[in-house]
This record gives C-alpha cells, sequence and structure tokens, in this order.
C-alpha cells in the first residue's frame, strides 16, 4: 500500500479516493507506514503526501493540520485543505485548532472557511 500511496498521480482524484478507502480500515497503522516513508515537517510535505493526507485526514496529524493552517508561507488552498482536514477529524484537539483560526485568522477567508469546517461538525 504504501509504494502504491507514494506514488500516485497527483491530481487523480479517483486514484486518490481509492487510496483513502483501503486506508479508512485502519487509517493510524496507514499514516504511521506512510511516515516512515516520508519524514518531513508538516510544511514541507509534497504534493503527493499532503493530498494523502488530506483524503486520509488521520487524527494523530491534527498538530501538522494545524501548522499548514496557520502558516503564511502555504497558499490559500493549502492551508484550506489543512482545514477540511480539521474539520473531519472528530477530536475536542481539532475542533480547538478550528476555533483558533476563526479567532485569529489574519485573512477574511481563511476565517469564513474555519468558521464554515467549523459548521459540519
Amino acid at each position: 500500500y504504501t509504494e502504491i500511496a507514494m506514488t500516485h498521480e497527483v491530481g487523480d482524484a479517483w486514484e486518490l479516493e481509492a487510496l483513502g478507502l483501503v486506508a479508512d480500515r485502519d487509517v493510524e497503522h496507514a499514516a504511521r507506514h506512510l511516515r516512515e516513508q516520508y519524514d518531513a515537517p508538516a510544511l514541507e510535505w509534497d504534493a503527493r503526501f499532503a493530498a494523502w493526507m488530506w483524503r486520509a485526514h488521520p487524527p494523530s496529524a491534527v498538530r501538522d493540520f494545524a501548522a499548514r493552517a496557520q502558516s503564511q508561507e502555504l497558499s490559500f488552498d493549502e492551508r484550506r485543505r489543512a482545514l477540511q482536514s480539521l474539520a473531519c477529524i472528530r477530536t475536542e484537539e481539532a475542533a480547538n485548532v478550528l476555533r483558533q483560526v476563526a479567532e485569529d485568522a489574519e485573512s477574511g477567508a481563511l476565517r469564513d472557511a474555519a468558521r464554515r469546517a467549523l459548521g459540519r461538525r
């Protein structure tokens, strides 16, 4: 699985969804193995790994998604995807990050995205 996940074609939504469906069985197990192959800080994820993490949204990655959502180094779309991932993680920690971004974001669009994500919870 990890070899396929780390070589999937970026932008292929069908392939990403298929990988995500397989990972859904035990997302933390899949995430742990992928992290062993791709050991990079959250702000340095390449497009392939970021897409997989967005689709899988493992609860163990809340801090990574928080860093990505709050980073001014990433594009708005990358930050929005991090917020979407946080919205899918049903933990208090994820909800707290969304609240924090909704209150503190320097961009009105990012604040709105965080508020929409909070509304999906």
